[in-house]
Parts: structure tokens; sequence; C-alpha cells
């Protein structure tokens, strides 16, 4: 059965190509793979999110160790960001600054994962000189560098899951691994709690 027109406007043939050769130009196939494609991702979200928000608190109390309570106001955090850092920061504080208090919580959210994902970078390992006492799941041998890289990989799944993006050529079997490794490092019980409930195994064994 041939695509009909109007998804292939909605959808746009560009968009839909890499889901037509992921099915072997079978046109069924490729709907099919469209929709899974689109479960998947929302079966991703549930542990991208813990993921995320385990490793933004978790570098948050990093941070208020080294530099105080009011981290975001240190001199000496803002020198080390750097200006297009300490631009990003400051930003984000004076987003969430009411009546001239900050929320701490609110900036926590407010800035971007990519803002926490990136105090794992070798610019900052002077932090995480003892990486286990922020990430009690760390096994021997992972530091700042596997951290990092395992945070990156979760970023840049979660970013191609929040825009939508195909997944039907990635290995999700590895991404499913970097991100529930990312989580178990920061969180162990999080991760023991949610494992059961993910649905993503399950659906990549459904793909059509």
């Amino acid at each position: 059965m041939p695509i009909p027109p109007p998804l292939r406007t909605a959808l746009s043939e560009e968009r839909l190509s890499t889901y037509r050769r992921a099915a072997g130009w079978d046109e069924a196939r490729a709907l099919r793979l469209y929709l899974w494609n689109a479960e998947m991702g929302a079966a991703f979200l549930p542990l991208l999110g813990a993921a995320e928000v385990a490793l933004r608190n978790a570098v948050e109390r990093r941070l208020a160790g080294a530099f105080g309570a009011d981290w975001w106001e240190a001199e000496p955090f803002l020198d080390l960001l750097g200006a297009p850092g300490a631009g990003t920061l400051r930003r984000a504080v004076r987003r969430v600054r009411t009546d001239g208090a900050v929320a701490r919580g609110r900036l926590v959210a407010d800035l971007s994962f990519g803002f926490w994902a990136t105090m794992l970078a070798e610019k900052y390992d002077g932090l995480w000189s003892d990486p286990r006492a922020s990430f009690p799941g760390l096994p021997d041998g992972v530091g700042r560098a596997g951290l990092d890289a395992a945070a990156q990989d979760v970023r840049a799944l979660r970013n191609r899951v929040s825009h939508h993006e195909p997944l039907v050529r990635r290995d999700l079997s590895r991404d499913y691994g970097r991100a529930m490794d990312l989580l178990r490092w920061t969180a162990p019980e999080v991760a023991a709690w949610l494992r059961p409930e993910l649905r993503v195994m399950r659906l990549l064994r459904e793909k059509p």
C-alpha cells in the first residue's frame, strides 16, 4: 500500500524516506516503523528523565559543596565556567529570581541538561577527585571521563527523542544500556526501581 499523499505532505518526503529505506521500500511497513519509532521514543522518556534529574541533582550537590549554597554567585565558579558558561548561568538566574531571591530548585530545573552534563568535562576535573562520593553506583575503573562519555551519549539520545528524530538505525540496545548505566551510577536505587517498569527492550523485540 503506498503512503497516501496527505501523509507525505504532512510528514515530508525527506522524513519518510528514512523509514522507507529501513523498511526495504515497503511503504506499509514504513508507516508501521514510523509509529514504532514514536512509541520507542516515548518508552525511553522515563529513563531519560530519571537519568537527567538524578545527574543534575548530583552535580548541583557537588557544586554546593565546592562553592557554597549560593554557588551560582561564587566568583571562583563563574571564573571556572568562563564567559559563555557564566552568561548561560546568569540568564537562568535572572529567569528564576523572585523578589531578589533565587529558588535553588527552580534554577536547577531551568538550566539545560547540556549545562549539567558539561560539568563532567575535563575542564572541571578538579571537582571530581572523589567521583564516587557523588555517584555511589560508579564501578571500579570508571571515573570522571567515563561519566562524561555516558552523559554525552545520553544527552545526544535525549535530544534526538525530544525532536522526534528517527531511531530506527540506532543501536537502541546500546542506547538503553548507556542511559541505564548513567542512572545506576548516579542513583542505583532509582535504577533498580525503574528498570522493571520500562518498555524499551520489549518494544525493541517487537520492531516491525
